[in-house]
């Protein structure tokens, strides 16, 4: 543990967060980047390969042709 843990976050429960808490901000965080990567990834596979991507919009089932496919220039990055 660092020298000045106190000073970065106090373990208290007063409304202040606690490193147990800042641990799964941050956990939820790495959770929903790697899916947003997931699905970036597969985006980019589909439009590569020159095959449709399915998605669901307005509770019907769509497939989108590889030329109409968006994939994203940066991976995702979430602040916990």
């Amino acid at each position: 543990m660092a020298e000045n843990e106190e000073e970065y976050c106090p373990q208290t429960r007063d409304g202040i967060q606690t490193y147990e808490a800042l641990a799964a901000a941050d956990f939820a965080a790495r959770i929903l980047a790697a899916v947003a990567e997931g699905g970036r990834r597969a985006a980019l596979e589909h439009k590569r390969a020159g095959i449709p991507m399915a998605e669901c919009r307005d509770g019907r089932v769509i497939l989108i042709p590889p030329e109409e496919i968006r994939v994203p220039e940066a991976p995702a990055f979430f602040h916990p």
